[in-house]
């Protein structure tokens, strides 16, 4: 389901009768995926890449390394997720923010490899068993999923960030910013 396709993007009215039904697009989906690094919809999802990008770098250090002990290790950027997926251009659209605590499942396309998302697994093509956890995290996703049923504190605290991610991302009309957060109130 892609909104720019979906809407009749003249007509507000067929936009404000698709746009209250949104969430339950994303709610209901078996699988979001994501242009996560496009900047716009003409860019589409596939890029030209290197295939490294998606493989682990591993390193064998010998015996005599003067600071490293002897050992195999696996190099990795633990900024990954949060440049690529977190901070991805897709990510900075307010839109975006229903898709990512709604969708149960999505499949980033970043600049570099297909990342993972669910609400039990990140995980990406270099990483497929899920991401090391000295991986950075941020906190755009499984908000309404965390919620608690008892604790009014940590509800207000979840709300607050839910809000502070969406209130901070781009609208093309800044009228939409109440529609845009509205499902997310209901699910809270």
């Amino acid at each position: 389901w892609i909104d720019s396709l979906c809407i009749i993007q003249d007509s507000r009215e067929d936009w404000k009768m698709e746009a209250a039904t949104m969430w339950e697009v994303y709610s209901n989906s078996y699988l979001n995926i994501s242009a996560t690094a496009s900047t716009n919809s003409a860019e589409g999802l596939f890029r030209e890449r290197l295939p490294h990008t998606a493989k682990p770098c591993r390193v064998n250090v010998g015996s005599t390394h003067p600071h490293v002990p002897s050992g195999n290790y696996t190099l990795y950027d633990d900024q990954e997720w949060l440049r690529d997926v977190e901070n991805a251009p897709i990510n900075t659209r307010a839109w975006v923010c229903q898709e990512r605590q709604l969708s149960p499942r999505i499949i980033h396309y970043s600049k570099d490899q297909l990342f993972w998302e669910c609400n039990e697994l990140r995980a990406s093509e270099a990483f497929p068993q899920g991401l090391p956890a000295r991986y950075g995290f941020g906190v755009k996703r499984n908000l309404i999923r965390s919620l608690p049923s008892t604790n009014p504190r940590k509800l207000l605290e979840i709300w607050h960030s839910i809000v502070s991610t969406c209130t901070s991302s781009d609208l093309t009309y800044t009228s939409d910013k109440l529609t845009a957060i509205s499902a997310l109130a209901r699910q809270v």
